[in-house]
C-alpha cells in the first residue's frame, strides 16, 4: 500500500505519460463490484461470530443490554464495542437482519473505491483500476463474504488507514491527525492482525510531522485512536482487568517461535490454496476445471513477475515499493506463526491488499509501451474478475442450494488454511439465510420444544428472532422428551425433505416443519443461551457408544440429531431395520436420517436399532411421518 506520492527524483524513471483522470467506466465497474458484494453479503449464511454480533445489536435495539466490551479475540481480550453499535443502527431502522448483512457488505465493498483512489493518486487511474481488480483475485478474498463479522472489513480498514496516512503526510494538521487516529483504531477493531500495518502507518505519519508539532499531533492521534476503546477500558477497570490476566497467560504459554517453513506455507496458501478450495469444495468443479484455475493463478503471478522485472530497468521507485510490500507480506506471515499455532482464513486478510498492490504494480508496468501486452493484461484481469464475481454470486445463492463443504476436519472447517489439501474429510452442514432468522420464530413466544435443524438454527443464532418478537427466547426448549401441553416441532431444511421423500406440515421460509410421530430418545433439554460469552453453552461432554431401539411404521423415517456438535463428536455407527443394515437417506454433520427399504413400507411396525457414538444427553432420536396436508404455509 502506498503512503506518498513519488518524489521528483523518482519521476525521472516514471512512465512518460500519467493519466490520473477518473474514467466513467471505472466508476461503473467499481459500482458493479460494490453492488455484487452487497448482494452476496445479504444472501450469506450466518456463523457463530456473526450471530453473536447480531445478538448484541438486537440487545441494544431492544434495550436489554448495552455492551461495553466488543468482540473477543481468541478467548484472550476484547475489542471496543463500536462494531455492535454500528450494526444496531440498520437493525433499528429496518428491523430486518438482512440489512445488517447489507451494512457489513457495504463496508466491505468500500475496499474497491479505496484501492482505486490509492492507485490513482500513487501513479495513474490505470493502476487504480488494476489495484481494485486485484482485490478480487480468486481465493481467500471471497471468504470475507462467508463470515460476516468485523474481520470482513480488514481490507477496507487497512486501505482506509493507508489513504489517511498518505493524506496526513501531504498536509500534516490536527484535523487529519484525528482522522488518522480513528483510521488506525478502525484497523485494530477489524482485527489485531493489522497491528504490523498500523505500526508502519504510524511511523510514516510521525516522520512527516514537523518537529514543532510532532508531540501535539501524536497526542491528538492517540486520543482519537483510544476513544472507541473507552467503554471497554471502563468495563475492564470495573472488573479487575480480566483481559490483562488472560493476555498475560497467553503470552506466557500460547506464543511460539517464528517458523520460516510455516510462514512459507502461509504464503503458498495465500497465492494458491484459497482459489482451489472455493473451486473444489464450494463449487465442486471437476478436476480439469481446477487445473485450469491453477493455470490461471500461475499466469497472473508469472505476468506480475514479468512486469516487476521491467521495473528493474524502467521504474526503480515502483520496484522499491514492490520489494517493500513483499517484505511486509513475509514478515506478516512470520508474525502469524508466532501469535497462533493455526492460521484461520480471517488472519490472512491483512495480507490481501499487499498482494493485490504487488499484482497491480507488476501488471501496470507490463501494460506500458506494448499494445499486445496491454490486451493480454485486460484478458487476464477480465478472466479472474468474472471468476470471482461468479463465486460471490454463488455465495449469495448457496443458502437455497444446501451446499456441501470439505475441510481438514469437519468440526474445525478452515481452521488451518495451509493443510486443507493434505487431508480431506467430506461433510455437509445445514445452513439458513441470516435474513430468515426472524422468519423461523413466529411460534416461539409460548412454550415449544424444537428438534433437528430447527433447534440447530435457533441455538446457533441465540434465538434472536424470538428475542425480536417476544423480548426473550426463554420459552424455547432445544430437545428433551415432549411435555404435555407443549408443542413439539421438528424442523428440516427444504432440500432435506426432498431427499427423505416426505412432505412437512408447513414451511417457515426455507424450513419445513412437522411434529414428531414419536420421540425415542432425548433425555436432556437445552435452553437457548444468550450470546454474551463463548462458548455459549457449558456442557458436560461424555462421548461413548450407545444404542437406541424403537418401533415405527414402515413408511416413517428415523431422525438422529445432535445438539452439541460444536462441543463433542457425533457419529451414527450403524442402523438396522428388522435386522437389515440401512444406509442414511440424508446425512449432515448434525443430523442423520434413515428410511426403511421399500419392502418394509407396508409393514405395520419395523424394529429399529441405532448405534451411536456421542454424548447421549444431547442426542435426539425420533420418527417422522408424511404430513396429511401438503405444502401448507403458516
Amino acid at each position: 500500500m502506498t503512503l506518498m506520492r513519488p518524489s521528483v527524483s523518482a519521476q525521472h524513471h516514471a512512465r512518460p505519460s500519467i493519466d490520473r483522470s477518473i474514467r466513467a467506466w471505472h466508476l461503473v465497474l467499481l459500482a458493479a463490484f460494490m453492488l455484487v458484494w452487497i448482494y452476496a453479503a445479504i444472501g450469506s449464511n450466518g456463523m457463530y461470530d456473526g450471530y453473536r454480533d447480531m445478538f448484541m445489536a438486537e440487545s441494544i435495539v431492544s434495550r436489554t443490554a448495552f455492551p461495553l466490551n466488543g468482540p473477543v479475540i481468541g478467548y484472550i481480550f476484547h475489542l471496543g464495542p463500536a462494531w455492535y453499535y454500528l450494526l444496531a443502527a440498520p437493525l433499528l431502522l429496518f428491523h430486518n437482519p438482512a440489512m445488517v448483512n447489507a451494512t457489513v457488505g457495504l463496508l466491505g465493498s468500500l475496499q474497491f473505491p479505496l484501492a482505486y483512489q490509492l492507485g490513482r493518486r500513487f501513479e495513474s487511474s490505470r493502476l487504480g483500476i488494476l489495484f481494485a481488480l486485484a482485490l478480487a483475485l480468486p481465493g481467500w478474498s471471497a471468504f470475507q463474504l462467508v463470515m460476516l463479522t468485523h474481520v470482513c472489513v480488514v481490507v477496507t480498514c487497512s486501505l482506509f488507514g493507508a489513504l489517511t496516512t498518505w493524506r496526513y503526510r501531504e498536509h500534516p494538521c490536527s484535523a487529519r491527525a484525528v482522522v488518522l487516529g480513528l483510521a488506525l483504531s478502525s484497523m485494530l477493531h477489524a482485527h489485531p492482525t493489522t497491528i504490523l500495518l498500523i505500526g508502519i502507518f504510524a511511523v510514516a505519519a510521525i516522520t512527516a510531522t514537523p518537529a514543532s508539532r510532532r508531540l501535539a499531533h501524536v497526542g491528538v492521534a492517540i486520543c482519537a485512536a483510544l476513544l472507541p476503546f473507552v467503554p471497554m477500558f471502563a468495563y475492564q477497570a470495573m472488573h479487575g482487568w480480566p483481559d490483562l490476566t488472560s493476555a498475560s497467560a497467553y503470552a506466557s504459554n500460547g506464543l511460539a517461535m517464528p517458523s520460516v517453513s510455516r510462514a512459507a506455507r502461509i504464503c503458498l496458501a495465500l497465492t494458491d490454496y484459497g482459489a482451489n478450495y472455493v473451486a473444489h469444495y464450494w463449487l465442486e468443479l471437476p478436476r480439469f476445471a481446477l487445473h485450469g484455475l491453477r493455470a490461471l493463478n500461475a499466469t497472473y503471478f508469472v505476468a506480475t513477475a514479468a512486469g516487476i522485472a521491467l521495473l528493474v530497468r524502467f521504474d526503480r521507485h515502483c520496484l522499491h515499493w514492490v520489494l517493500a510490500l513483499l517484505a511486509i507480506v513475509l514478515v506478516q506471515a512470520l508474525f502469524l506463526t508466532i501469535i497462533r499455532e493455526i492460521t484461520p482464513f480471517w488472519m490472512v486478510f491483512a495480507q490481501l491488499p499487499l498482494i493485490a498492490a504487488v499484482v497491480a504494480l507488476g501488471l501496470d508496468r507490463l501494460c506500458e509501451g506494448s499494445l499486445g501486452r496491454c490486451v493480454f493484461v485486460i484478458v487476464l484481469a477480465s478472466s479472474w474478475t468474472l471468476w470471482s464475481i461468479a463465486s460471490w454470486l454463488w455465495i449469495a445463492s448457496s443458502p437455497w442450494q444446501g451446499i456441501e463443504g470439505v475441510a481438514k476436519h469437519p468440526r474445525h472447517g478452515l481452521m488451518e488454511i495451509t493443510e486443507h489439501q493434505t487431508l480431506e474429510v467430506p461433510f455437509r452442514t445445514a445452513r439458513i439465510p441470516v435474513s430468515q432468522l426472524f422468519t423461523i420464530a413466529p411460534h416461539t413466544c409460548a412454550p415449544i420444544t424444537l428438534y433437528a435443524h430447527y433447534a440447530l438454527f435457533i441455538d446457533k443464532s441465540f434465538g434472536i428472532g424470538a428475542i425480536a418478537r417476544c423480548g426473550n427466547a426463554d420459552m424455547i426448549r432445544l430437545g428433551g422428551m415432549p411435555q404435555a401441553g407443549v408443542p413439539a416441532r421438528v424442523g428440516l431444511r427444504d432440500y432435506t425433505w426432498q431427499h427423505i421423500g416426505l412432505t412437512p406440515e408447513y414451511f417457515l421460509g426455507a424450513l419445513g416443519i412437522s411434529p414428531p410421530a414419536n420421540v425415542w430418545h432425548s433425555p436432556q433439554a437445552m435452553p437457548v443461551v444468550k450470546g454474551f460469552s463463548y462458548p455459549p453453552h457449558q456442557l458436560d461432554i461424555d462421548t461413548r457408544e450407545f444404542q437406541v431401539d424403537g418401533q415405527a411404521r414402515g413408511d416413517q423415517v428415523v431422525v438422529v440429531a445432535f445438539r452439541a456438535l460444536d462441543y463433542g463428536p457425533f457419529r451414527v455407527i450403524e442402523a438396522r431395520a428388522d435386522g437389515q443394515p440401512i444406509a442414511p437417506v440424508w446425512k449432515d454433520e448434525a443430523t442423520t436420517i434413515f428410511r426403511a427399504p421399500d419392502s418394509l413400507h407396508d409393514a405395520g411396525a419395523v424394529s429399529w436399532k441405532i448405534r451411536i457414538n456421542a454424548t447421549p444427553a444431547y442426542v435426539d432420536v425420533l420418527t417422522l411421518a408424511d404430513a396429511q396436508e401438503k405444502n401448507v404455509s403458516r
